[in-house]
């Protein structure tokens, strides 16, 4: 009997299932039945092409029957099976739902072998094998039939059987001398006991039970009835309601409960179990990885599993992702394919156990003993320590942690001092210096003032670091130097400053206030109170380790102050960022190292998912999102205000012919554009009317853009006018069945939305004012509606009526005849803000659920993303939230904009140049695919001629566009990935290096495919020149995604403009090509390969990037300009071209614009930063509005370093209004002195740099004052000691190349 198959399940059991049938075969021969096996299994393939040919001519020529069970969207596989269905008789037969379209058996016995496979075991799969045999006419026995074994359980390696009942199983436990007084439960797949693989499962039990931890290790077959997670979780870790387990461990592949088809069409069954179960629940990982692979592979998993065992588990509540296991493979004689047994990573398994033990530690100790570590961040890079504890995006942290104390103070814990406020609290922490040194703050500075909270000696260090894999420690002891073999004073003077030494101990800054510590982030990749290219190692080596005072402070925390939790606060820090796998990290990942055993609670904003899955994946976090900040409309101000009235009286004076008052008002708005420094003057322009157009545009811009209304203070829901905007901004566009208000609104007074929207420039007779005015007063006209409605605790639609009918009337000044269609879709628009109101009320939750994250239990998952964009089941907060189904990414509705985007990309670049451009240079950051669902993915796989295809809501694959249909060449993209989105989602850059793959090397003319065109180039180059890696030169001409090495983050250009490392323009493209020349792309993961990316770069004439809503803009980080500025300096230096640069707005994704990236950044210029709405709501803020400020002014230096778009007046206006103007510099004074002096030199450097040719006047009061505010920082200083660089920017050039 011959049995041929090709048996590729998705998940674990793939690489054992063959074990089973191997074990069967086996024993069948040794009865005396003579088997022959081949089977495949496509162990290490994702997307086979299809089965070998070989295999297929043994299926055709020598088997008797054939067993198949894989994924539908193995297309090439299918496609080879139907062929052969079609030319053979033999029995095809097919073992599960997804291949039944191929089987040639009966239902009535495909039943009998579904049967026998999911009951599973040796002696059900020698049945079916017999069976199958029978068929063929190979076997005259008689088959037992299928015998049922329990689909869940409790298992224990000592047991011999599993248990199908709770009470047997606890009762066997006792009886054996086992206690259950801290138990941990335990919950895998009934595979592994099935398939015989229980190793890694068997050495984490024995290992608890040596902890003196019970055990419940439940099995389960999700598909089975009585199956699902729910289910299992309240029969074996719960009894008589009460829940019986500490802790929970589980084995996560995609949802707790599923529903729907197998394998990519799996489907969530929404649950609250994990609710219900109010335990800390942790993810294991079982790998499919040999150790060696794991160990090598910076990604931790592939990219199919990061999806299966960490991206889909999270929506579930599932934190803390750790590998426990790998499999060693080997070829099984017996079936002719690979086949896995699982091998146990034991320090792994040590490192889960210690923190299992850690939570239930927390949830048992009282709070008065209970010991918190609360973490605030810096941004030294940008206005430098001094300026910026409690960095965190859109969050009062200092105010929020004032709350948290008091909290913490009244829950029982022991705090020997609660701040009154944040004022208080910033206060002391820069009176008693507990910072890190910086320009201003020697350490003998932090000593003297009583700034450290504790000192680590250095042989206890030396213990610590000893405990560190060896070659995790000789990164550290190569980075930062050796003190124990070389000695403190044969160290480098970074190296030796590193350590951050008083009486040969490594000093802990911060406050210790009791039971509670609070301490700033140390820093990342410098030391000593500098910032220069002389102390910046980071700069020199990306992938360098923290140095030794990183290492020590978290080790100290975790040690000798002994916390029994540790909560980052804000977004984000560093811990996360540190070198190592991106995913399953290893003991020797320094994240890793660094959160240790500690549990760790991480207060996040909820429209950064992005960045808070890498928190979650890489520093083991369990988030507690917040609210973004209350958006509301930018307004108009100054001389924009004073422009607005003469462009809509131009219009009326136009349209009545009253050319005497138009001319008149030409002159007016010719003088006001002026004095608004808008990008283009009337001289670029033919016609008055097309500057008219452009003037409208530009105010469009001003009067659409939201911008945050100060920051968020955790678990303080908005009220009053807060609410108010805060509901406006989110009904402003369509929500799903609830229309825009503001379509309501113009539809009430019979008026077409959408035209209006389409062209905002036209002037509304009836209502003496242009479409954008309009618009404009529409939302003046919600908020008044919304602010009625809030009013009244029940209202009718009728009074809703009647409210809107008043305000419409009130703000247009008209006698009104309303419509009621629109009348109507103002009532639906105000019943969905009624129904968030209950939702935007649970905002206390955020500090309510950080306390049930302090008492160790569960903290609900949740939605995330932009509120601006509708997603408005991101409400209520205060929840660990999830991401995205990296599956389903890009959506439909994601592809449509997408192509909207392409269409009116090349219009605006034909309409500026001759022909289109032939490579383009995608800006490719994590927003698009977390928040906005793929639409700059869609726009790229557009341009390059592929479309996404679509299995329901899951993308199937892409098929190549063909030239007739595509209208235009194929044009070639190079991208500058997010390392973020590398981290966050792989899968993306995978199907763009698919896309390009796909059409580089098309039987097409190379004037219609510029990517076969350059990758001809590139190849003819490659065998001038030879190359250096594994890869082919084919291989090497398509790669097109690049960004940073494995495990690291800096994009180089950032950190050199910020320590004032570099000098010319050629030093910042040498910088960005050395950090980011590492290539991504299907099989290939951060392959060095900066020839590559210079190759690339020099064919780029333009470069692009693309922003979703207002809720972020470009001078938001760092990071922003390194990145497209990097690119555009390095694209600009090698190809010797003037690089365009573009931006894209997809606020409302029905109306995608495209604009100069000049245009935007005196967008958020205008109407953020030098906005005196934007200025008062940070001034709200004190210290921490300061930091925002100071950080957007650097952030803005940051993009003239690298672009050169940044308008003299608009460093004139920053300085006239944050440095000279008395009142403001005055309020700087009192709340953060070392921001206005951050911000100063900032701007004294642009003027030295000759990156602002300054009004020779303002100069000179600049200079002035910088001297005033330099002497009034020395005064408080007057008794320092050690050395310090204070104000004085040194530009030391940096050689990238070299280390220091």
């Amino acid at each position: 009997m011959k049995i041929g198959g090709v048996l590729a399940v998705y998940g674990p059991s793939r690489g054992l299932m063959l074990k089973t049938y191997s074990s069967a075969i086996e024993n069948l021969n040794k009865k005396g039945f003579e088997v022959t096996a081949r089977f495949e299994n496509f162990l290490d393939e994702d997307a086979p092409p299809g089965v070998p040919q070989a295999l297929m001519e043994w299926f055709e020529k020598e088997a008797d029957a054939i067993l198949i069970s894989f994924p539908p969207d193995y297309e090439g596989v299918f496609a080879d099976m139907e062929e052969l269905k079609k030319r053979t008789s033999k029995p095809i037969i097919p073992l599960s739902p997804m291949c039944a379209a191929l089987g040639t058996v009966s239902p009535r016995h495909l039943k009998v072998f579904w049967n026998y496979q999911n009951y599973g075991g040796p002696e059900n799969i020698e049945n079916l094998l017999l069976y199958a045999g029978k068929l063929a006419g190979k076997n005259n026995h008689e088959v037992n039939p299928p015998v049922e074994v329990p689909s869940s359980g409790i298992y224990h390696p000592d047991a011999g059987e599993i248990f199908t009942d709770l009470e047997s199983y606890l009762e066997w436990y006792s009886e054996n001398g086992k206690s259950m007084f801290k138990t941990v439960g335990l919950l895998f797949p009934n595979l592994y006991y099935m398939e015989d693989s229980l190793g890694v499962f068997d050495a984490l039990i024995r290992k608890l039970e040596e902890k003196n931890f019970g055990v419940i290790a439940a099995i389960q077959d999700k598909w089975s009835p009585g199956g699902s997670s729910d289910e299992i979780i309240r029969k074996y870790f719960m009894k008589g309601g009460k829940v019986l387990v500490d802790a929970a461990v589980i084995y996560a592949a995609f949802f707790l409960n599923l529903k729907g088809g197998k394998g990519r069409s799996i489907g969530q069954e929404k649950t609250n179990i994990l609710k219900e179960l109010n335990v800390p629940c942790l993810k294991m990982i079982h790998s499919s990885q040999t150790p060696e692979e794991w160990k090598a592979n910076p990604e931790g998993l592939s990219i199919p599993q990061i999806i299966i065992s960490v991206a889909l588990p999270e929506f579930d509540g599932l934190a803390e992702p750790i590998i426990i296991g790998t499999a060693e493979k080997k070829l099984d004689s017996v079936t002719g394919t690979e086949v896995q047994d699982p091998v146990p990573i034991n320090d792994q398994i040590d490192f889960l156990i210690r923190r299992v033990g850690k939570w239930i530690e927390l949830g048992r100790k009282p709070n008065s003993e209970k010991k918190v570590a609360i973490i605030l961040h810096n941004s030294p890079c940008k206005s430098g320590v001094e300026a910026t504890v409690g960095a965190g995006f859109g969050l009062d942290t200092l105010e929020s942690v004032s709350i948290i104390l008091k909290r913490l103070k009244e829950e029982g814990y022991f705090l020997n001092w609660v701040p009154e406020n944040g004022k208080e609290l910033i206060d002391t922490i820069l009176e008693k210096k507990a910072i890190s040194e910086f320009r201003w703050t020697p350490l003998s500075e932090i000593i003297k003032h009583g700034g450290a909270a504790g000192f680590v000696p250095l042989e206890t260090y030396k213990e610590w670091l000893y405990e560190l894999p060896e070659d995790a420690r000789n990164k550290v002891f190569e980075g930062w130097g050796n003190p124990f073999e070389q000695g403190i004073e044969k160290l480098e003077r970074v190296d030796k400053l590193s350590l951050a030494l008083h009486e040969n101990s490594i000093t802990i800054p911060g406050l210790d206030l009791g039971n509670v510590f609070i301490g700033l982030q140390p820093k990342r990749g410098c030391a000593g109170a500098r910032c220069d290219g002389t102390v910046c190692k980071i700069l020199h080596d990306p992938d360098i380790t923290p140095p030794h005072q990183y290492l020590a402070y978290y080790k100290w925390i975790e040690k000798e102050f002994g916390a029994d939790v540790m909560v980052h606060v804000g977004t984000h820090g560093n811990i996360e960022l540190l070198p190592g796998k991106t995913v399953a990290q290893s003991s020797s990942c320094f994240s890793q190292i660094c959160v240790g055993s500690m549990p760790h609670l991480y207060i996040y904003v909820s429209s950064n998912p992005m960045e808070g899955s890498v928190a979650k994946r890489r520093g083991l976090a369990v988030i507690v999102d917040h609210l973004h900040p209350v958006m509301a409309a930018a307004e108009t101000y100054g001389v924009l205000e004073e422009l607005e009235e003469p462009l809509e009286e131009y219009k009326r004076a136009m349209l009545t012919k009253d050319l005497g008052r138009a001319r008149v008002l030409q002159e007016i708005i010719a003088e006001k554009a002026a004095a608004a420094n808008f990008p283009r003057s009337i001289s670029d322009f033919e016609t008055f009317e097309d500057y008219m157009e452009y003037l409208h545009d530009q105010m469009d811009m001003v009067r659409e853009t939201m911008i945050r209304d100060g920051l968020h203070i955790l678990g303080q829901a908005p009220e009053g006018e807060a609410l108010v905007d805060m509901l406006v901004s989110i009904l402003r566009f369509d929500q799903g069945n609830a229309p825009s208000i503001r379509r309501g609104i113009l539809e009430a007074i019979g008026l077409d939305y959408d035209s209006i929207l389409d062209d905002h420039t036209a002037f509304i007779r009836e209502f003496g004012m242009t479409g954008s005015k309009l618009l404009d007063t529409c939302t003046e006209i919600a908020r008044g509606i919304m602010t009625g409605v809030l009013e009244r605790d029940l209202i009718s639609d009728e009074e809703i009526f009647e409210i809107s009918k008043w305000e419409m009337s009130v703000a247009t000044g008209q006698s009104l005849e309303f419509h009621s269609p629109g009348l109507e879709k103002i009532v639906k628009s105000v019943r969905l803000a009624e129904d968030l109101l209950p939702e935007i009320n649970r905002t206390p939750d955020e500090v309510n659920n950080l306390l049930r994250g302090f008492n160790a239990e569960h903290v609900e998952a949740g939605a995330s993303g932009a509120l601006a964009r509708g997603k408005i089941e991101i409400l209520p907060t205060g929840r660990n939230f999830y991401a995205i189904d990296p599956w389903k990414i890009p959506t439909p509705a994601a592809w449509k904009v997408g192509v909207k985007l392409a269409e009116n990309f090349f219009r605006k670049y034909l309409h500026e140049n001759e022909g289109y451009p032939e490579n383009v240079g995608f800006v490719f950051r994590f927003f698009d695919t977390f928040r906005a669902d793929g639409e700059l993915l869609s726009q790229i796989l557009y341009t390059l001629g592929v479309r996404v295809e679509w299995d329901g809501s899951r993308v199937k694959g892409l098929k190549v566009i063909p030239l007739n249909e595509l209208k235009r060449p194929r044009i070639d993209c190079t991208i500058q990935l997010s390392s973020m989105l590398r981290d966050g989602m792989p899968r993306a850059f995978e199907l763009v290096d698919e896309a390009v793959s796909m059409v580089a090397f098309l039987d097409e003319p190379e004037e219609m495919n510029f990517v076969k065109k350059h990758a001809l180039e590139r190849m003819k180059e490659l065998e001038a020149e030879g190359t250096d890696t594994k890869l082919s030169p084919e291989r090497l001409a398509t790669l097109r995604v690049f960004t940073t090495q494995p495990g690291t983050y800096d994009y180089g250009v950032n950190t050199a403009v910020a320590a004032s490392a570099w000098e010319t323009d050629e030093d910042l493209a040498s910088i960005f090509t050395k950090f980011c020349g590492y290539a991504y792309g299907k099989g290939v993961y951060g392959q060095a390969a900066r020839n590559e990316l210079e190759s690339n770069l020099k064919r780029i004439t333009v470069t692009y990037d693309k922003w979703d809503s207002d809720e972020y803009d470009i001078l938001e980080c760092c990071h922003i300009y390194g990145s497209h500025g990097g690119f555009t300096v390095a694209a600009r230096t090698l190809s010797k071209n003037n690089v365009d640069l573009y931006f894209a707005d997809t606020h409302d994704p029905e109306r995608p614009r495209i604009r100069d990236m000049k245009d935007e950044l005196e967008r958020v210029a205008r109407t953020r930063l030098l906005n005196p709405k934007w200025i008062e709501g940070k001034k709200r803020h004190g210290y921490k509005g300061a930091t925002v400020i100071s950080d957007r002014v650097y952030h803005m230096y940051g993009w003239q370093a690298t672009t050169k778009l940044v308008g003299d007046w608009v460093f004139d206006e920053i300085a006239e209004t944050f440095v000279l103007d008395d009142e403001m510099r005055k309020w700087f004074e009192e709340n953060n002195l070392y921001a206005l002096e951050s911000l100063a030199r900032r701007l004294l450097e642009a003027e030295h740099r000759k990156l602002w040719n300054a009004n020779p006047e303002t100069l000179e009061k600049l200079k002035e004052k910088y001297l005033e505010i330099e002497s009034r920082m020395e005064e408080k200083m007057s008794d320092i000691e050690g050395e310090f660089q204070g104000g004085v920017t040194s530009i030391v050039k940096v050689n990238a190349n070299e280390r220091i």
